[in-house]
């Protein structure tokens, strides 16, 4: 990304029209009366996709929290751009008027995406994230440039019942491998349902087949992939192939007040992983996941993140265990200011990852009107620490060398592309180490195979 397309996008941001923030300032008036009638305008979203969503009900006595908290479940769908609630006075209490702005159902557009390894691709896609008027998202991309990729991405947050869901991705990518030196293809293919249990708490099950082939050595002469001896790892268990079906199931706990911008609240994820063995293919392992994040609020448009990730593997490398899927430290996902490919990386089967992190709300999320459409855009300005290591062993996370690394960043929540990152990082060595990225949040792109 280079500099004039950084200024078209901040250019967008404080240029656009920005409606005032969604209010219930005049419901004051009528806060304790009861709640006579609901009523809903401009929304093509099915009706029953909003009323499952408000805990406020006709003949509750109108409590300005209780219709905050509403207001912030209906933006959590990520289908309006304002949410506005009003009042009219009945004979036997008040009427509430939910007034709605709904973000465009379907959108083509040129997706991109940056990665520190392959660099830019980008190329034609479409998303619906209200298909069928249902709160049902609906995304794909074809990608070429730094890397090829093909993605299709299906999402039904709430299909019956408690909060039952279904989730669908499927994918096929030809890229350089830098980390690893080695050319690959990869197919992905994940069906993940779930369900919450109570109001905090979800449960998810999962499936996945992945197929990782080596296409080969990207540079003979380089010592990344080297064992002492100069011979290069195999990274792959079979000839050239690995096909690796998993079964998982995740067990999360989210009080988060917001999804795409919290303030504060928890995520906390605990998962298991099976890998090959019974399942078939060469590979025979399991992977247990630790995801810990809290969002704490220190003033206003202010808040602090701490977030840590362990995950650990019970195999041995290269035997039960391919090469391709060891973790590594540096790149902007993981420990920033170290590079993601240098000669002295080390590489482990387990990994364990820390961030601390300072966001101020510049911009905090508006909603925006663009050529007659509507969508919601912000900006935040970030203060950050991070440190890092992998290991082969549990005992040697204290005796393997950490990677830490600190500075300053900006990001930038756009439509369809999510948010864009622009970071200076030094590691503790001194060395400088700036990034431009299109990603989601680091605590979210830290748990990808490539990130």
């Amino acid at each position: 990304m280079n500099l004039k397309l950084i200024s078209i996008i901040f250019a967008l941001l404080f240029s656009l029209q920005i409606f005032a923030n969604d209010t219930t300032a005049f419901l004051k008036i009528y806060e304790g009366r009861k709640v006579d009638k609901i009523t809903f305008k401009g929304n093509k979203t099915k009706k029953y996709i909003i009323d499952r969503e408000l805990q406020t009900q006709i003949g509750d006595s109108l409590n300005l929290q209780i219709i905050a908290e509403d207001i912030q479940r209906l933006r959590n769908l990520d289908v309006f751009a304002t949410i506005n609630v009003g009042g009219i006075e009945t004979e036997n209490g008040v009427e509430l008027v939910y007034d709605f702005k709904e973000i465009i159902a379907a959108l083509p557009y040129v997706s991109y995406q940056i990665s520190d390894e392959n660099g830019l691709a980008l190329g034609p896609a479409v998303r619906s994230g209200n298909f069928l008027y249902r709160d049902i998202t609906f995304n794909a991309f074809f990608l070429f440039g730094g890397f090829t990729a093909y993605r299709v991405e299906f999402s039904w947050p709430w299909i019956t019942g408690n909060h039952i869901s279904f989730d669908m991705e499927a994918s096929h990518i030809v890229r350089e491998s830098q980390i690893d030196n080695y050319n690959e293809v990869i197919d992905n293919f994940l069906v993940k349902p779930g369900t919450y249990i109570g109001k905090d708490f979800r449960l998810f099950g999962e499936f996945e087949f992945l197929r990782l082939e080596n296409e080969g050595i990207i540079d003979s002469s380089s010592k990344i992939n080297q064992f002492p001896d100069g011979t290069f790892r195999k990274v792959t268990l079979g000839n050239k192939v690995d096909n690796m079906p998993s079964l998982g199931v995740s067990f999360v706990q989210d009080t988060r007040d917001s999804f795409t911008n919290p303030n504060k609240g928890w995520f906390n994820e605990v998962k298991i992983q099976k890998t090959g063995g019974f399942l078939g293919g060469k590979t025979d392992f399991e992977t247990y996941t630790f995801d810990f994040q809290k969002y704490i609020p220190i003033a206003k448009r202010q808040r602090i993140q701490l977030a840590t990730l362990s995950t650990l593997r019970r195999g041995e490398m290269g035997i039960d265990i391919p090469y391709n899927m060891d973790f590594h430290i540096g790149g902007a996902n993981t420990v920033r200011g170290y590079e993601v490919a240098a000669e002295d990386q080390f590489f482990g089967k387990n990994q364990f990852i820390g961030t601390l992190e300072y966001r101020y709300d510049v911009i905090k999320p508006q909603n925006i009107s663009l050529f007659g459409l509507n969508y919601r855009i912000g900006g935040q300005l970030t203060a950050f620490a991070d440190a890092g290591t992998v290991s082969n062993t549990f005992d040697d996370y204290l005796k393997e060398k950490w990677r830490i690394g600190y500075g300053i960043g900006f990001g930038i929540l756009l439509p369809s592309v999510n948010t864009v990152r622009i970071e200076a990082a030094f590691n503790r060595d001194g060395e400088f180490n700036p990034t431009i990225l299109i990603s989601f949040y680091k605590t979210t792109a830290q748990r990808w195979r490539i990130r």
